[in-house]
């Protein structure tokens, strides 16, 4: 169930200051509190569900900012402000470069099993009719789960990277005390038996893993 706030939300109010700072629009419209979201990948999911929204992470979705229900009341809409500066520069500014790295390492990837399929596909390849047929799954499985893990990885920095940028705009304790103050309560839930209201998206690192690369900035 979706929960809409109003137009005049501080925390939609924070969200617009900061996208006049980081000069990125759209500037959201919309807070939503929700458990999940819809992506492209997931609309054709057999089991109907989203993409769960990540309590530390609010995600930019069009002229809307999605926040995790358990979060309301939380924190201060200022206390927002470090959390949001990291979700608009990945989702306004990160998302739109130019990814040729990924590409490169994919098209690689692709190149070499390619290679491997069509000489073990071959009329005069040494290997059996049945091994050709286990040898084309192995070569898919592999090839999905390698092109799936660099794209994991490299979104994950992407987050990291967002975060480092975000420290310029407003602070590096700012950022990092409250993601502390969210790791707190993550584990006060977990002590409770609900861990699963911190359980995240795959290609997103997780909270501990956000808090570690922010200390290392000790010159900002």
């Amino acid at each position: 169930m979706n929960k809409e706030g109003p137009k005049s939300d501080p925390i939609l109010e924070v969200a617009r200051d900061l996208c006049r700072t980081l000069s990125v629009s759209p500037a959201p419209e919309i807070v939503s509190w929700q458990d999940e979201y819809n992506t492209f990948v997931s609309r054709f999911s057999r089991s109907g569900g989203g993409r769960p929204v990540t309590p530390d992470f609010p995600v930019i979705d069009k002229n809307r900012i999605l926040l995790k229900p358990l979060m309301q009341g939380m924190l201060e809409p200022e206390e927002w402000r470090p959390l949001l500066a990291s979700s608009l520069i990945f989702y306004r500014q990160l998302r739109r470069q130019n990814h040729r790295g990924v590409r490169l390492r994919v098209s690689a990837i692709l190149l070499a099993l390619g290679i491997l399929l069509v000489l073990a596909m071959a009329p005069n390849s040494p290997l059996p009719a049945t091994l050709r047929t286990y040898f084309f799954g192995f070569v898919t499985v592999i090839l999905i789960v390698a092109t799936w893990g660099i794209l994991i990885q490299y979104n994950i920095r992407r987050v990291l990277l967002a975060d480092k940028k975000a420290v310029e705009v407003v602070g590096r304790e700012q950022l990092l005390n409250v993601l502390q103050k969210l790791d707190l309560l993550r584990l006060r839930d977990i002590q409770e038996g609900k861990s699963l209201n911190w359980i995240g998206y795959n290609n997103l690192p997780r909270l501990p893993k956000r808090i570690e690369s922010i200390q290392k900035l000790t010159h900002l």
